[in-house]
Protein backbone atom coordinates (compact mmCIF):
# COMPACT_ATOMS: atom_id res chain seq x y z
CA UNK A 1 0.00 0.00 0.00
CA UNK A 2 1.50 3.35 -1.42
CA UNK A 3 0.61 6.65 -0.27
CA UNK A 4 -1.70 8.69 -2.39
CA UNK A 5 -0.15 10.70 -4.90
CA UNK A 6 -0.62 14.35 -3.81
CA UNK A 7 -2.95 17.17 -5.51
CA UNK A 8 -1.64 19.05 -7.67
CA UNK A 9 -2.55 22.36 -5.48
CA UNK A 10 -0.73 20.59 -2.77
CA UNK A 11 2.37 19.47 -4.74
CA UNK A 12 5.66 21.21 -3.00
CA UNK A 13 7.25 24.38 -4.77
CA UNK A 14 9.73 23.33 -7.47
CA UNK A 15 13.34 24.30 -5.72
CA UNK A 16 15.02 27.58 -6.41
CA UNK A 17 11.26 28.97 -6.53
CA UNK A 18 11.01 30.50 -3.23
CA UNK A 19 11.16 34.35 -3.04
CA UNK A 20 12.83 35.50 0.22
CA UNK A 21 12.79 39.36 1.81
CA UNK A 22 15.00 41.87 1.55
CA UNK A 23 17.34 42.23 4.51
CA UNK A 24 17.17 45.96 3.38
CA UNK A 25 13.53 46.19 3.14
CA UNK A 26 12.76 44.84 6.24
CA UNK A 27 15.25 46.46 8.30
CA UNK A 28 13.58 50.29 6.63
CA UNK A 29 10.20 49.00 8.01
CA UNK A 30 11.85 48.18 11.26
CA UNK A 31 13.34 51.27 11.69
CA UNK A 32 9.55 53.29 10.74
CA UNK A 33 8.34 51.74 13.47
CA UNK A 34 10.60 52.08 15.75
CA UNK A 35 10.74 56.31 15.62
CA UNK A 36 11.74 56.95 19.28
CA UNK A 37 15.12 57.51 18.65
CA UNK A 38 15.11 61.43 17.51
CA UNK A 39 15.79 61.61 13.97
CA UNK A 40 18.20 58.62 13.28
CA UNK A 41 15.98 55.45 13.07
CA UNK A 42 13.59 57.35 10.57
CA UNK A 43 16.51 58.61 8.64
CA UNK A 44 17.77 55.35 8.07
CA UNK A 45 13.97 53.91 7.57
CA UNK A 46 13.65 56.39 4.27
CA UNK A 47 17.74 55.36 3.76
CA UNK A 48 17.05 51.52 3.45
CA UNK A 49 13.86 51.68 2.10
CA UNK A 50 15.47 53.43 -0.82
CA UNK A 51 18.43 50.94 -1.33
CA UNK A 52 16.01 47.93 -0.91
CA UNK A 53 13.66 49.28 -3.43
CA UNK A 54 17.11 48.83 -5.45
CA UNK A 55 18.26 45.66 -4.30
CA UNK A 56 14.41 44.40 -5.34
CA UNK A 57 14.35 46.07 -8.87
CA UNK A 58 17.51 44.60 -9.11
CA UNK A 59 17.18 41.23 -8.20
CA UNK A 60 13.64 39.44 -9.33
CA UNK A 61 14.09 36.99 -6.66
CA UNK A 62 13.30 39.03 -3.83
CA UNK A 63 10.03 40.31 -2.78
CA UNK A 64 9.88 43.81 -0.04
CA UNK A 65 8.75 46.41 -2.53
CA UNK A 66 5.77 46.94 -0.06
CA UNK A 67 7.68 46.95 3.06
CA UNK A 68 10.25 49.16 1.74
CA UNK A 69 8.09 51.91 0.93
CA UNK A 70 6.12 51.16 4.31
CA UNK A 71 9.26 52.05 6.08
CA UNK A 72 10.01 55.16 3.95
CA UNK A 73 7.12 56.56 4.18
CA UNK A 74 7.03 56.10 8.14
CA UNK A 75 10.12 57.61 8.04
CA UNK A 76 9.10 60.48 6.41
CA UNK A 77 6.67 60.76 8.67
CA UNK A 78 8.77 60.40 12.02
CA UNK A 79 10.86 62.93 10.55
CA UNK A 80 8.26 65.53 10.11
CA UNK A 81 6.92 64.60 13.48
CA UNK A 82 10.34 65.65 14.77
CA UNK A 83 11.14 68.50 12.90
CA UNK A 84 7.13 69.31 13.91
CA UNK A 85 8.23 68.59 17.79
CA UNK A 86 11.37 70.67 17.78
CA UNK A 87 9.91 73.82 15.92
CA UNK A 88 7.03 74.11 18.65
CA UNK A 89 9.95 73.66 21.50
CA UNK A 90 11.30 76.63 20.28
CA UNK A 91 8.03 78.91 19.17
CA UNK A 92 6.42 78.24 22.97
CA UNK A 93 9.30 79.18 24.76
Amino acid sequence: MGAAPLEPWAQPAPAGSARTYSTLSVASLVCGVLCCFPFVTSALAVVLGYLGLQEVGRNPALKGRELAVAGMILGGLGMLSWVFNLLTAFVSD
